[in-house]
């Protein structure tokens, strides 16, 4: 279970009595103010219920009590907001600034906005909305990465904007007469609003989400139109100030399109400071890597995932494990909802507030170090140093963004469920703080942790990250999976003088571990010895292999296998379909006739949603699997060489119908 609210009835805790004098006629809103609310001293997020003169209690509001956040600008805090939070469904200045200050009790220190190229008609700026939000950010002592996005009609080319590949989507860029014009709208809004860097601008970057030749947000060109218009964007912001920073372009795919092409990448590359990422999960994150070989930041600002407490921490270890300097894990209705017959529509905090505020405060100023354990279990991520480190200690991660457990390293480890870390405090050294920001297990000498997805933060004023590596390094880890099963395909046929069947066993726990490896051949395979006992390491990996002493092939390619392995630290049983991959030697008439492949293996591969069920049916021959009906999708593939040539025969049953692309229909 990825998540398991802990909802506590904190009951009747005091009688308030408030004078209430409304305004306005039947549906108007009015607003009120309760001070001195006996909130318990607990932090998190709390649900109130008002029962007036005796009624049946009502839902009123939620609020989250959260830890002290940091004073004065700090951008560089992991948690970046989003300005939707600022923006939508706003009144009156007063809601911008009482949003811009919600987030600043929440320790955000950066959001990112889009704001459009306001210039009604050439040379005439409208400021007064932008004045009033940049002024609220700023008494919030918030920075904003802000995205220029539409460009004012009269700079497109027919003063209107730009057919694009579909209607929904025109291009709405300025055209390239424009381009000084663009960059003196850049130059006075940084001018306005950098403030000598204790203004509200951090840094720009141009579009949301710019894919070449269609986007949703009304960018509809091409990658040299990018790079002229973000040349203006850095030329002009650097003018102000060199310090303000320029980003691009909401995906690493986009980033490298846009600067990494052309004649001149390193030329290009010098406009941009920041690398931007959007939903590219850790499984595919290498935008960071991308980043740091070019001595670029970068920096996530939108992967709206984390739509629960536990979810908000994993997600920020996990990317900012992968390199990113900062996450926008959340959209403004994670962290907020719109309660029964309120005006506004993000009053009332989720409990990702309140996690967001716990996160912020350990994290903020203590930048991603180290993964303390590289091989085995419990999964701890260090940021600091030193005694100043504080190390969040996940029981399991989660395959974030719909992904599957695979995609997490040693995901054999999520197949076992429940289980718990057991850590020796003895000595009351370490701290452990929970998801909301409580000090936890106090004066408990041994400190329990389920082993689920709720994250811990551990901090260890008298001994550091040293101390808590090694306090976690000789925690008892019960009940958790073992070891890791891996078995490999045949690299010699199976029949062959000399065939053995390779496995890998992978020790998960953070201790030695001895135990036994049994293996279940089907009736086509026999093994000299299916059973060998292996002595382990914390976290070693070793291979095995064991010597085959008899096999009929398979016609369809096809060994089901069976792995146990048993250990005083517990079981752990894996079943796997095994395949001859040897490619054959063998001269083929390139002539889409498939008649003398007969005799060379083949390989099936479905598609992960239609999957059969069982190995067997799984890997049956290709014609049979297809006489199934045209549901079944599915691909036979089969390779053989000779001196001159690799050849590959495939076949492919895929009924699923599908349009022509857009312009390539007819």
């Amino acid at each position: 279970r990825m998540w398991v609210p802990r909802i506590e009835n904190c009951g009747v805790r005091a009688r308030a009595e408030l004078a209430v004098a409304l305004e306005g006629g039947a549906g108007s809103t009015n607003r009120v103010e309760l001070k001195g609310l006996p909130v318990p001293e607990r932090l998190g997020t709390y649900a109130l219920s008002l029962a007036p003169e005796g009624a049946p209690p009502q839902f009123l509001c939620t609020l989250v009590r959260t830890l002290q956040p940091r004073a004065g600008f700090f951008v560089d805090a992991p948690v970046f907001g989003e300005g939707q939070f600022l923006t939508h469904n706003v009144s009156t200045p007063e809601t911008t600034r009482q949003r811009a200050l919600a987030l600043a009790r929440l320790g955000v220190k950066g959001v990112r906005m889009e704001l459009a190229w306001n210039e009604p008609t050439p040379g005439r700026h409208d400021w007064q909305a932008y004045d009033e939000l940049m002024k609220a950010l700023e008494a919030a002592e918030i920075q904003a990465l802000v995205t220029i996005s539409g460009h004012p009609a009269w700079s497109m080319p027919f003063g209107e904007p730009t057919p694009g590949v579909t209607a929904e989507n025109p291009d709405t860029s300025c055209e390239p007469a424009h381009y000084a014009a663009f960059g003196r709208f850049v130059f006075a809004f940084c001018a306005r609003y950098w403030r000598g860097g204790q203004g509200a601008l951090w840094g720009i970057e141009h579009w949301n989400e710019p894919w070449e030749g269609l986007s949703n947000s009304g960018w509809g060109s091409d990658a040299r139109h990018y790079r002229e218009l973000m040349r203006q964007i850095a030329d002009n912001a650097r003018r102000v100030d060199p310090r303000i920073r320029t980003a691009g372009a909401c995906s690493i795919m986009n980033t490298e399109l846009k600067f990494l092409t052309g004649d001149h990448p390193e030329e290009n590359l010098r406009l941009v400071d920041v690398f931007t990422d959007h939903y590219v999960p850790p499984r595919s994150c290498y935008g960071p890597m991308v980043a740091r070989y070019w001595g670029k930041e970068s920096t996530d600002t939108e992967t709206w995932i984390a739509a629960n407490e536990t979810l908000l921490a994993q997600v920020m270890v996990q990317f900012l494990a992968c390199g990113q300097k900062r996450g926008a894990p959340w959209q403004p209705g994670m962290l907020s909802f719109q309660g029964p017959g309120a005006a506004e529509r993000f009053p009332m905090p989720t409990p990702v507030a309140s996690a967001t505020a716990a996160f912020q405060r350990f994290v903020s100023g203590r930048p991603f170090e180290r993964m303390l354990f590289l091989r085995h279990l419990p999964w701890a991520f260090q940021f600091g140093r030193g005694e100043d480190a504080v190390v969040v200690l996940c029981g399991r991660l989660i395959p974030l963004g719909g992904g599957d457990i695979r995609d997490l390293p040693w995901w054999q480890a999520e197949l076992s469920s429940g289980g718990a870390i057991v850590v020796d405090n003895r000595d009351g050294a370490l701290e452990f703080y929970d998801l909301a920001g409580n000090r936890e297990f106090v004066e408990e000498a041994e400190v329990t942790l389920a082993a689920d997805a709720q994250a811990h933060y551990l901090r260890a004023p008298k001994g550091g990250a040293g101390l808590i590596e090694k306090r976690l390094l000789s925690a008892r880890l019960a009940g958790l999976r073992p070891v890791a099963i891996v078995a490999r395909d045949f690299v010699y046929p199976p029949d062959a003088p000399g065939a053995r069947l390779r496995v890998s066993l992978h020790n998960l726990l953070n201790r030695e571990l001895a135990g036994t490896l049994t293996i279940q051949t089907p009736d086509s395979v026999e093994l000299a010895d299916a059973a060998k006992k292996v002595a382990l390491g914390r976290g070693e990996l070793r291979d095995l292999e064991f010597a085959v002493s008899g096999s009929t092939p398979s016609a369809a390619n096809a060994y089901a296998f069976n792995f146990h392995f048993e250990s005083e630290a517990g079981a752990a049983d894996w079943s796997e379909v095994l395949h001859d991959l040897v490619v054959r030697r063998r001269t083929v008439e390139v002539d889409g006739q498939l008649d003398d492949w007969n005799g060379v293996p083949a390989v099936l591969a479905y598609p992960d949603d239609s999957e059969p069920g069982s190995a067997e049916s799984m890997w049956r021959p290709f014609l049979e699997a297809c006489a199934g009906g045209s549901t079944n999708r599915l691909a036979e593939l089969r390779l053989a060489w000779d001196a001159q040539s690799l050849y590959v025969a495939a076949r492919v049953n895929d009924p699923t119908p599908r349009p022509g692309h857009l312009r390539l229909e007819e």
